[in-house]
């Protein structure tokens, strides 16, 4: 595993975007941005590593920064290599020499990666840097991609294994409105503090995934920041987060969504699900503070009555299994395959609609064709799927039509 670390807005997030080729973890000009750790598998011309981008260092520790420091230290523990990453424009700070002293102290590998470095004249200033003490120095601009071939190269040279995980796995989304509860969810599950947990809401600000075996099943759990309407998005920040999250439902195949129990589902919970579904990805609604009280659902489901429900405590651990649960059975129901002869016993018992041909030709999300002599309108398409639900299932699941 290979950690990146080192002071606030020096260009960490930006290194890991660069590496992947894609925007996996918000960036920007505010601070501290970053604060739970991402970790996502690099892979170049067949081999490959786990880069861990990391929240920044602080020179003062108190509040949420307490939190991420405490999360940082456990990482770097486990870290095969740290790239130690500095800001050529700041020169070698004070408390660049005390990251340097600490991470020495810990007796791993550490590189020193100069960002930044997007002029000729800036790679004498980068030698500047010697002064710290580490041997391995490289002069990269993260954002406009300089030195970085180098630096990916010369980490595959110095891990010595390359497993990479199985792409196969199903991914498991947690999402929601800020503050219902996500992480202490995800936190919960696991039975450790993953994710880091705040009462400020807006917390969590990238998505994080996680392995983990559930009842004999591996899969990746990807905890998300909450979701706020677009009306009240004041900063770049909120922004990066809600399109990073938007972004995240592509690669998904089912969206757990938290709610507050005793509050009912409000015009952003709404806006995720249609999200979901219109993009072919199972959902499941939990419940979560129901020890506040369960506030009645059904009357608010009405546009997805094929959803599942379940009601939860994360902060008291109850009924915590129930929402992946679900999720499991729901990933199974996306991947179902009804075969020909099934589909035509249904069209025979129809009543209220007449067709020719019914016949599945995908999964994930299962997607029918439809024959018909007549042009078909949309209560039809509601009453052909609502025959195949009654009779297949699909719990959670949208089903689509080519006619």
């Amino acid at each position: 595993m290979v950690v990146i670390t080192g002071r606030e807005n020096v260009g960490k997030s930006t290194l890991l975007n660069r590496m992947m080729g894609k925007k996996v973890a918000v960036v920007g000009k505010t601070p501290g941005i970053t604060r739970d750790f991402i970790e996502k598998w690099i892979e170049n011309e067949g081999r490959g590593f786990r880069m861990v981008d990391t929240g920044g260092i602080y020179p003062s520790k108190d509040g949420i920064k307490e939190k991420v420091q405490k999360k940082l230290n456990q990482v770097l523990e486990q870290a095969s290599i740290i790239l130690f990453m500095v800001d050529v424009k700041d020169g070698v700070t004070e408390f660049d020499k005390e990251i340097a002293v600490t991470l020495r102290k810990l007796e791993k590998p550490v590189w020193l990666v100069v960002n930044k470095v997007d002029r000729r004249n800036r790679l004498f200033t980068a030698q500047n840097f010697r002064i710290l003490g580490f041997d391995n120095l490289y002069p990269i601009s993260a954002l406009k991609g300089y030195g970085i071939k180098d630096l990916i190269d010369d980490i595959l040279k110095g891990i010595s294994h390359h497993k990479r995980p199985s792409r196969s796995l199903p991914v498991i989304s947690i999402m929601g409105r800020p503050n219902v509860g996500k992480s202490t969810y995800t936190n919960a599950l696991l039975g450790k503090e993953r994710m880091i947990v705040d009462e400020l809401p807006g917390t969590t600000r990238d998505v994080c995934d996680i392995n983990i075996r559930f009842h004999g099943k591996e899969l990746i759990l990807a905890d998300t920041p909450g979701l706020k309407r677009s009306s009240r998005i004041r900063t770049d920040v909120e922004k990066g987060t809600t399109a990073l999250t938007i972004s995240n439902t592509k690669r998904i195949d089912v969206g757990i969504l938290l709610i507050e129990s005793n509050s009912g589902i409000k015009k952003e919970d709404k806006k995720i699900i249609q999200l979901l579904l219109r993009r072919g990805k199972g959902v499941v609604i939990a419940a979560n503070k129901s020890d506040l009280g369960k506030y009645f659902l059904g009357h608010n489901l009405h546009f997805a009555l094929h959803i599942p429900l379940v009601y939860m405590s994360a902060y008291f651990k109850r009924n915590i299994d129930k929402p992946l649960k679900e999720a499991i059975k729901v990933y199974d129901e996306r991947k179902k395959k009804v075969c020909a002869d099934d589909l035509d016993r249904l069209r025979s018992i129809m009543k209220h609609v007449r067709l020719s041909g019914l016949v599945q030709v995908s999964t994930s999300p299962p997607r029918f064709k439809v024959t018909t002599r007549r042009k078909l309108s949309k209560g039809d398409l509601r009453y052909i799927e609502k025959c195949i639900r009654q009779e297949f299932g699909f719990l959670g699941v949208p089903i689509e039509f080519k006619l």
